[in-house]
């Protein structure tokens, strides 16, 4: 008797499955394959006995793996954990916020060299003396920016035990109380830092009277950070002996910071006769 012909050509199945001829016709046929039953037959036995096992053989494997990658990062992030608590390993916010601090200092320290110097380069007649004078105030300048020992101060918008209250109002600066209003002029300026999203306020304020709102800042998903400078800000009268304040507030308890930085060649205008008018 005649042997039938398959249902589906082998050479069919090769190019619909993506498994060479010899396979189908000999391995598959060996396993069961129903070469001669109908269509729905023949695919319902490909998916049952050679598809779904294959599917099965790579989620194993992909099992295998993960757990794999589970078990060699575990080391690996206790070893980060014992170096955290060592101390050398520093978060990639702080190294940005110190960063950002730094810089900006940088910035407001080379700025501040024309000011200095701007009567003695106006007295130099000879343009190599000028050059000079500038050069020598430029290499100072930077001397002591690379000689500074430079940590980010404690965050202000915590309390004795170092808690961070939202909605409270923590004082930056205190500035001394007169009877009449002034421009505060500095080169003071502070750092507001989160790395989650916050809404940071920074407020003038005083003895007997209310707030009045500087600056606003919202740190944005993921969180950030900024810089406010303490120039031009005007400080309303209260009197003297009262004072005045420059507070900070955030509005959520997610963890933030907020340091006032004091530049190595600190600069302040603010007319205030007798002793010096801010302190912190």
């Amino acid at each position: 008797m005649d042997k039938k012909k398959p249902t589906i050509s082998y050479s069919e199945l090769s190019r619909r499955y993506g498994f060479d001829v010899s396979v189908i016709s000999r391995e598959w046929v060996a396993k069961g394959l129903p070469s001669e039953g109908t269509k729905e037959e023949i695919y319902r036995w490909i998916r049952t006995n050679i598809l779904e096992p294959l599917r099965n053989t790579d989620k194993k494997d992909q099992i295998e793996q993960e757990r794999l990658l589970k078990l060699s990062a575990e080391p690996q992030l206790a070893e980060i954990e014992l170096q955290k608590e060592l101390g050398h390993l520093v978060s990639t916010d702080y190294v940005e916020e110190i960063l950002t601090a730094f810089l900006f200092q940088i910035k407001t320290s080379i700025r501040a060299v024309p000011t200095k110097v701007y009567l003695d380069l106006f007295a130099q007649s000879d343009a190599k003396d000028l050059r000079d004078l500038l050069q020598r105030e430029l290499d100072s300048t930077l001397y002591d920016l690379g000689q500074m020992e430079f940590e980010l101060p404690e965050s202000i918008m915590e309390d004795e035990g170092g808690q961070q209250e939202h909605n409270q109002h923590y004082v930056a600066l205190r500035i001394r109380g007169e009877n009449f209003e002034r421009i505060l002029d500095s080169n003071l300026y502070l750092t507001l830092s989160s790395s989650e999203r916050q809404y940071f306020y920074v407020r003038m304020g005083g003895d007997g009277i209310g707030l009045t709102n500087l600056f606003y800042y919202d740190a944005g998903n993921g969180g950030s950070s900024t810089t406010y400078i303490l120039s031009g800000i005007t400080v309303p009268a209260v009197g003297r002996g009262n004072w005045n304040y420059i507070y900070v507030m955030c509005t959520t308890d997610r963890r933030s910071s907020v340091s006032l930085q004091v530049p190595p060649q600190f600069q302040s205008f603010i007319y205030r006769s007798g002793d010096q008018p801010l302190y912190n």
